[in-house]
């Protein structure tokens, strides 16, 4: 079980390492036009290149989140075989069959679900031991059962 979690690992860097250089990219390009003394050089080309960066990394980002969390089950569909998170064509070919709009819309469902139970679990938090045990200890790992058991059934339904 060790191991299959750090397939999921490997895998979920694997898909947000692009977003993230992006990002980290236009982050840091953008800081680097503040001179020494904290003035903005040249405001224009400091927004431009953050707003841009950042929101072309975060549009991938959404994007290959999507098609991560299909990777993950294809993984587990097939043995944990790692090779099959990156058989893009056949990832693909399972979000078509689902359909994407169908696809789309059980994600937010299932997001908006799953943040409603995290609200909760951080109204717990504030009690000071017991709830915020009672969260780490059910809740929060409650929303990734339920989480994977919606993909699992999404998937499954082909």
């Amino acid at each position: 079980m060790f191991v299959d979690g750090l397939k999921v690992f490997v895998v979920q860097i694997a898909y947000m390492i692009v977003p993230l250089i992006i990002i980290f990219a236009g982050t840091f390009g953008s800081l680097a036009m503040i001179s020494p003394s904290g003035v903005i050089t040249d405001p224009t080309a400091f927004t431009g290149l953050l707003g841009g960066t950042v929101i072309i990394g975060v549009i991938l980002a959404i994007i290959l989140g999507l098609i991560e969390t299909i990777a993950i089950a294809h993984m587990a569909y097939n043995d944990s075989e790692l090779g099959a998170a990156f058989r893009f064509g056949e990832i693909l070919d399972v979000i078509s069959q689902i359909g994407w709009i169908d696809y789309i819309i059980w994600y937010i469902v299932v997001g908006l679900i799953a943040a409603v139970i995290a609200f909760i679990a951080g109204l717990l938090n504030s009690i000071p031991i017991i709830g915020t045990l009672i969260a780490l200890l059910i809740i929060y790992p409650y929303i990734q059962l339920f989480f994977n058991r919606a993909l699992a059934l999404r998937y499954a339904y082909e």
